[in-house]
């Protein structure tokens, strides 16, 4: 039986990422600052440090020359274990989250990330520091070591955050909503 590849698989075994970039090659120049161009960016540039590897190493991942990416992105170190996990960067724009919370939640993405040993992307609700409620949603893109190969380490979660609306902002919402389709 034959093995399946996923264009993103024959891709990288071209040389090329999913864009049809030459791996090694600069990443295009952004256009606008939107989360799903974000998230993509993170993703070209992790298959690209992936050089044939299983996966790329935490070293080789250096936010500062990410300034799309870094400040809408944490690290969360797994060294000491996944069931320990803490933060190694948590980048300006996440600053209204509570850490202690993003970290809790994030962590529950540890093990399906593990599984697949590729980025998955996700979507949860966290409670922020003025006790609201932020929805996220993102991508979670794992990192290892040279000397552990196929063991992750480390995972770089890029991070869209939106605020939620009061209940009474909902109620209203869904009440004029309601009204326009009885007249429609």
């Amino acid at each position: 039986m034959a093995l399946r590849h996923s264009a993103w698989d024959k891709a990288f075994d071209q040389g090329r990422d999913d864009e049809g970039y030459p791996l090694g090659e600069p990443l295009p120049p952004p256009i606008g600052h939107d989360a799903g161009r974000r998230a993509a960016l993170a993703c070209v540039h992790w298959a690209r440090l992936l050089q044939g590897q299983v996966l790329p190493t935490i070293d080789q991942l250096v936010l500062d020359d990410l300034p799309d990416i870094a400040p809408h992105s944490l690290v969360l170190d797994l060294t000491t274990g996944p069931e320990a996990p803490a933060i190694g960067h948590l980048g300006s724009e996440l600053a209204g989250a509570a850490p202690t919370l993003l970290l809790a939640r994030l962590a529950d993405f540890v093990l399906p990330i593990q599984s697949a040993m590729r980025p998955i992307g996700f979507a949860a609700d966290i409670a922020d520091v003025a006790g609201g409620n932020m929805s996220y949603q993102g991508l979670l893109l794992p990192f290892g070591r040279a000397q552990h190969g196929t063991q992750i380490d480390h995972i770089l979660a890029v991070l869209d955050q939106r605020k939620q609306a009061d209940p009474q902002t909902c109620a209203a919402l869904y009440g004029e909503l309601a009204a326009q389709r009885r007249v429609a």
